[in-house]
């Protein structure tokens, strides 16, 4: 028999013992659905549960389960497979062939049903593999006119509001601006980009102390090359203040979260995954504080945010359920 995941028994427990209203459960129920849709039902007595109030941003692969099992269901597999295969090789090569013609999308559809998919998808992940070629050989007149084909590729088919071709326009800006850097100042931007590398690889390690001064650097860089209002920036700020809240320096890290969340809504909407992360880190800060009414419905807008942009199947968006029903 499959395991109950422990945080859902520990969640039931604590909710039978503060009796908390029936809207708790059900957000706990749709947290258990969403992890059984990612991660399947193990029969092997092991559950990998989603992690819980974290500003990290969590991705996990969904697990693929083969239910053939008998000979005779491996034998009618191969059958099917067979009789496939010619179908799946036209299909892959009308993929190839149309590669070129971006494949327009209508605009009604919710944004997780408008990312890439097919010819489009593999062009994108090209041109975006030659930019970080071009990018790391500081060829930045190169770089620019991948960038102009990718944006251009995301406008056509997902719409110039989709959060995907939001992000590729600011990268586009990224290398213009760092391209006419004078060659000393871009010495130094590239210094605080490695700093930023070798922060990374200490809070892998839980190094956060050590991490936090070259974080600080990055800010500083970012806000001299780009100015404060640019996602970067933004970026910068969010990374630091996870440093700050991982060493518990709560009420140091909350202006730079509060910040981050200012930023990203103006400069990248609400309608962004990266500004309901903003939400969610918030809240999380909020919540470490103690200020549980004030956490709450910043999770509730992290958690709408991301049912609207990345779908109710995702594990951002069971790791939002399971954030809210904590402070609910």
């Amino acid at each position: 028999m499959m395991r109950v995941p422990w945080h859902w028994g520990r969640q039931t427990g604590r909710l039978r013992q503060e009796r908390k209203p029936p809207e708790t459960i059900d957000a706990c129920q749709n947290t258990l659905a969403i992890e059984r849709e990612v991660h399947g039902d193990r029969n092997d007595g092991a559950y990998t549960p989603i992690m819980r109030h974290t500003p990290r941003r969590t991705h996990m692969a969904p697990r693929v389960f083969d239910a053939t099992s008998s000979g005779k269901g491996r034998e009618t597999k191969r059958r099917r497979r067979a009789a496939l295969a010619p179908l799946v090789l036209a299909l892959a090569s009308c993929a190839i062939a149309g590669a070129d013609e971006p494949q327009s999308t209508p605009q009604t559809k919710p944004q997780w049903q408008r990312l890439l998919q097919g010819g489009d998808a593999i062009k994108a992940t090209a041109l975006q593999a030659q930019i970080n070629v071009a990018e790391r050989a500081e060829q930045y007149d190169k770089a620019i006119r991948l960038h102009q084909q990718l944006l251009g590729l995301r406008t056509a088919v997902q719409g110039p509001g989709h959060w995907e071709t939001v992000n590729e326009k600011w990268a586009l800006g990224v290398v213009q601006k760092v391209g006419r850097l004078p060659a000393e100042r871009r010495a130094g931007w590239q210094k605080a980009v490695h700093g930023r590398k070798q922060a990374e690889q200490l809070e892998a390690k839980r190094g956060y102390a050590k991490a936090e001064p070259l974080r600080r650097e990055y800010c500083r860089w970012c806000e001299g090359v780009f100015g404060q209002k640019h996602p970067w920036t933004a970026s910068s700020y969010n990374n630091l203040a996870l440093d700050l809240d991982v060493q518990r320096k709560y009420a140091e890290a909350q202006p730079l979260w509060q910040t981050a969340l200012d930023l990203r809504c103006e400069l990248l909407g609400e309608k962004h995954p990266d500004t309901s992360l903003s939400y969610n880190n918030l809240a999380y800060n909020l919540n470490a504080q103690g200020r549980y009414a004030d956490a709450q419905p910043l999770y509730q807008k992290a958690l709408d945010l991301r049912l609207e942009l990345l779908g109710e199947k995702h594990p951002d968006t069971a790791l939002s359920y399971n954030n809210l029903a904590r402070v609910s």
